[in-house]
């Protein structure tokens, strides 16, 4: 593969990474999209993805503890530049991420300045109305509480909160979102997908190293749950899941969708067949294959 240098602007300075020629368009606008960016720029909003988090005075969960935050909870990125040459990590639940200097108010409204392990903050988020309420909801992509057991079991989680009032919450295997994998993430509403009316939610990661990685996973809202269409890497062109759902069009049509293709400006394309909805059951979610990588 031919490569090229491509600089990531942050934190005031630039980091020259290598990358795949293939991928610079898409690399180009995933960053548009993505808000991994933002996790390393001062004054930057954060959103907090764990429960009852607690805040600590230093960079260290020996450190007294100063503030305890809720999930969707917004906080103000206090990174400093000579700070960010040398930002503290820990190893919490088997996952490497580092130490966030925040600000904001606790739940009494008191204002705080502290610590926060990245393994708490929403590495991508987007806001979407889930329950046609016409009120949007946040959606968070995060990584999973549970306690990695090996170096295959990498979990990342999607939470829907409703003022702040956990809606839904979606595992997500093999998404490597902490930042030891050095990735940045993404998670987009594709609205009128796979129809007019409907929409699908993508949650992806690309890695950028000497080889680029991609890998993105596709889920489907049914008005109660997210239902797992696609998922892949799509560099080496492996697939992890690739199964049919069930959408009801807004004109009342019944179809049974699945994943085709990439279409333009990286938005997938579905197949689609209209069926008579007496003859098939309310769900149609086939068991994908098991999920087992390495990283």
């Amino acid at each position: 593969m031919t490569f090229t240098l491509i600089s990531v602007h942050s934190l005031g300075f630039s980091q020259e990474r290598f990358v795949g020629t293939d991928y610079n368009a898409y690399y180009d606008w995933f960053n548009n999209y993505s808000q991994t960016a933002m996790q390393y720029e001062q004054g930057s909003t954060l959103y907090v993805f764990g429960h009852e988090i607690k805040i600590y005075e230093g960079p260290c969960e020996q450190a007294t503890v100063v503030a305890e935050v809720e999930m969707g909870q917004s906080v103000r990125n206090l990174v400093d530049y000579v700070e960010a040459m040398h930002v503290p990590e820990d190893e919490i639940n088997g996952y490497g991420d580092i130490w966030y200097q925040v600000g904001g108010r606790d739940k009494s409204g008191k204002r705080f300045s502290g610590y926060l392990w990245g393994g708490h903050i929403a590495k991508a988020w987007t806001f979407h109305d889930f329950t046609g309420d016409n009120k949007k909801e946040l959606v968070m992509l995060g990584l999973s509480p549970a306690p990695k057991r090996n170096v295959s079991d990498i979990k990342a989680e999607i939470r829907v909160l409703q003022n702040k009032r956990l809606l839904y919450q979606k595992v997500v295997p093999g998404l490597c979102v902490f930042e030891d994998c050095g990735s940045n993430v993404l998670l987009r509403i594709i609205p009128d997908a796979p129809v007019a009316g409907s929409f699908m939610l993508e949650a992806s990661t690309m890695t950028v190293s000497c080889f680029a990685g991609i890998e993105k996973a596709f889920y489907n809202w049914d008005g109660q749950r997210l239902n797992l269409a696609y998922h892949a890497e799509y560099t080496t062109k492996h697939q992890f899941a690739n199964q049919p759902f069930r959408l009801e069009a807004a004109n009342g049509s019944v179809q049974i969708c699945r994943y085709s293709q990439e279409g333009s400006n990286y938005t997938p394309e579905w197949s689609c067949t209209e069926i008579n909805p007496e003859s098939t059951p309310q769900q149609v979610r086939p068991k994908a294959a098991p999920v087992a990588r390495a990283r």
